[in-house]
């Protein structure tokens, strides 16, 4: 009996000192039990891992995420649209696993700006399950900066799933939480198969959010899906003028291929003639193999011929100096005949099926030649024509076979 008390003494003061070793949670939060907040949901912060946010590439000073690097805005020409609209969410969006019987989400807006051709996308978001529309919500047109927005819905399975919260395109979002019952699990998201490198593309609004019904509709979005690539938006309604330091955001980003399209936000045609090939050659000096797509203005041409004979003549220079890595797009080989203005909402910016047809167009230019590990190609060859061939233009004219004849129209 002796012998048993210095062994319980010991016990006790090995007891002693698990009580005053340090709760680890203090140094990582992410290690905290976990408790239903009053609403009996358990809310996390979506901007922490394992969740993963998608089409902000760039951290600022402040801390904060944008699709265009803040400190470069003061080196572009539209530099006050470009600190706003770098805010926003276009091509933005959260991506995670969860197998919860419950889903809720809690945003709050920064800046708040509502289109009225398009509403839902302007401040809306879409939710999206393994890849599949579940719902888009959408706050009260009396919106305000700074308002906070909770939305939840039927949308779980009970089962282990992949969920994808693109934001709204024009609208910033400070702030988004995801709430979920207390036995809910959510994860770090399944990779993408296509890779890790984003496909970004510069443009105006064609490129910034067209005027798509939603925000899982617009083109880069559309992209991503259908490659399981990330993307970045850095389209600038109406701001997009081929600044060099646009040319250095874009090569930041370590893009896997590069679209660019502003020719409707040019002011004039001497402008795209200096700016656009003078854009690709300091993109190519920063990214001398990455791919690039080159492409004019899907409706019109807003400079006449002058407009779509600078894309042309920037793609051949390229291909006649050796680049095999560039390739151009006539999207009047896509958008052909009478119908084509029932592809846009407005004869300047394209609606869900224009921004369907432009991104399976670019997705098989990238899945095709440089996106190989990409497994989801979509192959309607209905919405496919044969793209233009060098063949098809005579450059010592001022007329090009492949061009329609256009007039100047306000910008987009």
């Amino acid at each position: 009996m002796k012998s048993v008390f210095p062994a319980c003494a010991l016990l006790l003061a090995a007891l002693s000192v698990c009580a005053a070793a340090k709760d680890f949670s203090e140094l990582d939060p992410n290690y905290k039990d976990r408790k239903p907040d009053s609403d009996g949901l358990v809310w996390c912060d979506a901007f922490a891992a394992p969740v993963v946010l998608e089409g902000a590439p760039f951290r600022n000073a402040d801390g904060s995420r944008t699709r265009f690097p803040i400190d470069l805005c003061d080196k572009v020409e539209c530099a006050e649209n470009y600190r706003v609209m770098s805010r926003q969410g276009a091509g933005m969006s959260i991506r995670f696993r969860a197998q919860v019987r419950k889903l809720s989400f809690r945003a709050t807006y920064g800046e708040a700006f509502i289109n009225r051709k398009s509403p839902a996308m302007s401040t809306g978001f879409d939710i999206y399950r393994n890849g599949r529309f579940m719902c888009n919500a959408q706050p009260e047109l009396s919106l305000a900066d700074g308002e906070k927005f909770v939305f939840s819905g039927g949308w779980c399975s009970g089962r282990l799933d992949d969920y994808q919260v693109y934001f709204p395109l024009q609208s910033s979002i400070v702030k988004l939480e995801i709430g979920t019952d207390s036995e809910g699990v959510v994860e770090a998201p399944t990779p993408h198969e296509g890779g890790a490198r984003p496909i970004v593309l510069y443009g105006s609004s064609i490129a910034n959010a067209g005027c798509v019904s939603r925000s899982g509709l617009e083109q880069s979005n559309v992209i991503g899906r259908l490659l399981q690539m990330p993307t970045v938006n850095m389209g600038f309604s109406g701001s997009a003028r081929g600044d060099p330091a646009a040319a250095e955001a874009a090569a930041a980003a370590d893009p896997a291929a590069l679209v660019i399209e502003y020719e409707a936000n040019a002011p004039s045609a001497e402008h795209l003639q200096r700016s656009f090939p003078a854009f690709f050659k300091r993109f190519r000096e920063l990214r001398p193999n990455t791919p690039v797509i080159l492409s004019g203005n899907p409706f019109r041409s807003y400079w006449g011929t002058k407009g779509t004979e600078t894309v042309v003549r920037t793609w051949l220079e390229a291909v006649g100096g050796g680049d095999r890595h560039v390739e151009f797009i006539d999207w009047r080989s896509c958008f052909e005949g009478e119908e084509k203005l029932d592809l846009s909402a407005d004869g300047e910016h394209q609606n869900d099926i224009g921004a369907h047809l432009m991104s399976r167009t670019i997705v098989r230019r990238c899945g095709r030649r440089w996106c190989p590990n990409s497994v989801r190609i979509v192959a309607d060859t209905r919405t496919w024509r044969r793209p233009m061939r060098s063949s098809d233009i005579c450059c010592g004219s001022t007329s090009l076979r492949a061009t329609a004849a256009g007039g100047s129209c306000s910008r987009t």
